[in-house]
């Protein structure tokens, strides 16, 4: 009862739409979109749908950018693995970035997520580094999706369950 689906990778007008049909809460993508959006661009048809965006940069400018002239409500931090949380919380300390809602995606996982929070970010995304390598396989492949599904199972879940138990108590 406490989980929103979102969805990504969303890089068109035709994904989002999908999306939006598909009833996801937010649209996540690798770039801040600006290809087939229009004079509106990506945050704002996102929004106009009910959809929250998160556009994703990788330097403070791309982020005042996404903020500023976009109008995104939360920014995807991405690749986060070429950040560091130390990173994020200096950059929170300088002017108006301590008021963005960052989120930071790519080599988040269990292990590191934490720090991650500490260091201000409002979420993390997790992809396969929560979920495992069956989000990847290909269902026609059996043997992969069973490996897969015997790793999510065995491992990927346990430590899901033990991340969101943290969480849930912050």
């Amino acid at each position: 009862d406490r989980c929103l689906v979102g969805a990504g990778t969303i890089t068109t007008p035709a994904e989002l739409e999908l999306a939006a049909n598909g009833g996801a809460h937010f649209a996540l993508s690798p770039v801040c979109p600006t290809v087939g959006f229009g004079e509106q661009g990506f945050v704002r048809e996102c929004h106009l749908r009910g959809v929250l965006a998160m556009p994703a940069a990788y330097t403070p400018q791309e982020i005042y950018q996404c903020v500023e002239e976009h109008g995104a409500l939360t920014v995807k931090i991405f690749p986060a693995q070429l950040w560091s949380p130390s990173a994020l919380k200096d950059l929170r300390r300088i002017g108006d970035f301590g008021k963005y809602r960052l989120c930071p995606s790519g080599g988040i996982d269990c292990e590191n997520a934490e720090a991650w929070l500490a260091a201000g970010a409002c979420a993390v995304g997790m992809g396969s580094c929560l979920v495992g390598k069956d989000v990847a396989t290909d269902p026609s492949d059996k043997e992969a999706l069973e490996v897969a599904e015997k790793d999510w199972a065995s491992v990927r879940k346990p430590l899901a369950d033990s991340f969101a138990k943290k969480v849930v108590q912050c």
